[in-house]
């Protein structure tokens, strides 16, 4: 299934993402926030597969693709619960349950070069893959990376 990216609720006061049906395009992170979400709560989800592009460079903060128990964003939060492919220097899972994370060890980027990711849970199993070619079959250095997610917890919002 494809989404429809415009469909989604952006938050973005420094106008740093750019939204096409099928495509978020994220420049000048550094120290600035902006969101893009949608509420399914119609269709309540525990299984979620996302694929995604990405390309470290230095003005990169950190970016989450995630499946959310609700839409605060902010990690931090004790009532943000969520499965989150973290992008900072390097990529890594995240799994944040009432202010608790759990992180699974670090794939590390090179700088400029365009990956392709996957983040799957299937059960309380939590899998992040990086590739180096757009068919997705040449892992990058030290992918795939999988967490177990004992949360179980069910996602309302992506």
């Amino acid at each position: 299934m494809t989404e429809d990216f415009t469909t989604y609720t952006k938050t973005d006061p420094d106008n740093i993402l750019t939204v096409t049906a099928a495509t978020v395009t994220i420049y000048g992170l550094d120290n600035k926030q902006a969101r893009l979400v949608k509420n399914i709560s119609s269709v309540p989800y525990t299984d979620f597969e996302c694929n995604f592009e990405v390309t470290k460079r230095s003005d990169y903060g950190t970016i989450g693709v995630s499946g959310m128990q609700n839409g605060d964003y902010y990690l931090n939060n004790a009532s943000c619960n969520a499965v989150v492919a973290m992008l900072s220097t390097n990529i890594y899972i995240t799994i944040s349950h009432n202010g608790s994370f759990t992180n699974s060890a670090s794939i590390v980027l090179s700088s400029s070069t365009k990956y392709y990711c996957n983040l799957k849970r299937v059960g309380t199993t939590v899998t992040l893959s990086v590739y180096t070619d757009v068919a997705m079959t040449i892992h990058a250095n030290g992918s795939p990376k999988t967490l177990t997610d004992s949360y179980g917890d069910t996602f309302t919002w992506v």
